[in-house]
C-alpha cells in the first residue's frame, strides 16, 4: 500500500505532471510495486490452498509468477535479486503443488487475473484506528 501512495503521489507531483518525475524513479516505484503485490499473492495463494480452494491458489500463484518474471526481464531494476529469489525459492515449487492438487483434487476452474485483483483486500481495516466502546 506504501507502494501504491509514493506511486500516486508521484502522478500528482507538480500538478500532475507524471512525467516530470525521473523515470529512474518511476521504474523503481513501478517494479517495487510489482514485488509486494507478487509477495501478497503468494500469501494469498497459500491461504487459498490451506482452505482447499486451489482454482484461487493456482490464480494467485501464476499471477505473482507474471509479475516477477516481468521485474526480472528489467535488468535494470533494483528488485531483480528479490524478484529472481521469490522465483526460484518458495514460488515454483508451491506453484506446480497446487496445480498438481487442482487438476487431482480440487478440480476447480481458474479465475482471470481481473477477478482475483477485484478480491485483492485494500488494507485499510489494518491501518484504521480501533473503535473503543465502553460499557454503558
Amino acid at each position: 500500500e506504501r507502494y501504491n501512495s509514493a506511486h500516486s503521489s508521484l502522478r500528482t507531483l507538480q500538478g500532475g505532471e507524471f512525467r516530470n518525475a525521473s523515470s529512474d524513479i518511476q521504474n523503481y516505484m513501478r517494479d517495487g510495486q510489482r514485488v509486494i503485490l507478487a509477495q501478497a499473492m503468494i500469501y494469498l495463494a497459500q491461504v487459498h490452498s490451506d482452505n482447499q480452494k486451489y482454482g484461487n491458489a493456482v490464480g494467485f500463484m501464476r499471477d505473482a509468477r507474471e509479475l516477477l518474471i516481468d521485474v526480472k526481464k528489467r535488468n535494470q531494476s533494483v528488485h531483480v535479486t528479490t524478484a529472481s529469489m521469490l522465483l526460484s525459492g518458495p514460488l515454483e515449487p508451491l506453484y506446480s503443488l497446487y496445480r498438481r492438487n487442482n487438476d487431482t483434487i480440487g478440480f476447480e476452474s481458474i479465475p482471470s487475473s481481473d477477478d482475483l485483483r477485484a478480491r485483492l483486500p485494500s488494507g485499510r481495516t489494518l491501518l484504521s484506528k480501533p473503535v473503543a466502546y465502553s460499557p454503558s
